[in-house]
């Protein structure tokens, strides 16, 4: 009985066990499956992070290089700005060493005027000497009869003397105004280069648009009471205070600097007008 019933229960165990494979083999299918799509999940997630990672190293780049971009521009900046300035050193330093030489040519002509001056001076001096001595000359012999004597010899001399100091005197008057002239295109001209240097070209224009403004209404002359003369000098800078009192006398002139000067074209020289020239009286 128990030999029949193990022969009766054998299909049946077989037949579990079949069942038993096949539904293992289908779970294993599945497994398969499972773990094919779990690959190709995991392939693609890995594509996807290697995207993401280069992704992040471009942002890096990008941020270095928009941190790094303002400091190469303000290094660039900076050496454009040394650039210049270099630049504009050099022009200062060539303007300087113009306005030097230009100074130094504007103190030689101050001191060539300086000297003119006392020369002038020296031979008015020697005019007023002589103008006394031909006086006393022509008062001693103003009772002597018109025989010639050697006394008109004397006179003549003295005269052309004179006339010969006065003449040295107009022509030192003429270069005296012209060096004066050319001392005042220096001032001028140093006063220009001078706003050039510390303020730029704007200083050159706002100096041309006060000139402009001083056209319109021109500056007055300069008149020396001492000498009495125009356009060489003003009374308080005449090189004549430094001599003595009695060297050169003082004029009494009481017009205007603007009055037009007279000039007289016989004795070539100024104070009087032709009309009223005592030339052919005196002499």
């Amino acid at each position: 009985m128990d030999v029949a019933a193990l022969h009766q229960g054998y299909p049946s165990s077989v037949y579990s066990s079949h069942y038993q494979l096949e539904a293992l083999k289908q779970q294993n299918s599945k497994f398969q499956e499972e773990l094919s799509l779990s690959q190709v999940r995991g392939s693609s997630e890995s594509q996807h992070i290697g995207t993401l990672c280069k992704e992040i190293e471009v942002l890096k780049l990008a941020s270095l290089k928009s941190q790094n971009q303002p400091d190469m521009k303000d290094r660039e900046t900076l050496s454009n700005q040394e650039t210049d300035e270099d630049k504009e050193l050099e022009t200062l330093r060539d303007e300087i060493a113009v306005l030097r030489g230009e100074n130094a040519m504007a103190k030689t002509l101050q001191s060539a005027v300086g000297t003119l001056e006392r020369d002038k001076a020296q031979l008015q001096e020697r005019v007023t000497s002589l103008e006394q001595r031909l006086l006393g000359r022509q008062a001693s012999e103003g009772g002597d009869s018109g025989v010639p004597s050697s006394g008109d010899t004397a006179l003549d001399q003295l005269r052309e003397e004179k006339e010969f100091a006065e003449g040295q005197i107009n022509f030192l008057n003429s270069v005296i105004v012209d060096l004066q002239r050319k001392n005042e295109e220096l001032k001028v001209k140093l006063k220009k280069m001078a706003l050039a240097v510390f303020n730029g070209n704007d200083g050159t224009e706002g100096l041309e648009e006060g000139g402009s403004k001083k056209d319109k209404k021109a500056p007055p002359r300069l008149f020396c009471d001492i000498c009495d003369c125009f356009d060489l000098h003003d009374t308080e800078d005449c090189p004549t205070q430094a001599q003595s009192p009695d060297s050169v006398p003082h004029s009494s002139f009481k017009g205007k600097p603007a009055d037009q000067r007279q000039y007289c074209d016989i004795c070539e020289a100024f104070g009087h007008s032709t009309e009223s020239c005592q030339e052919d009286q005196t002499f």
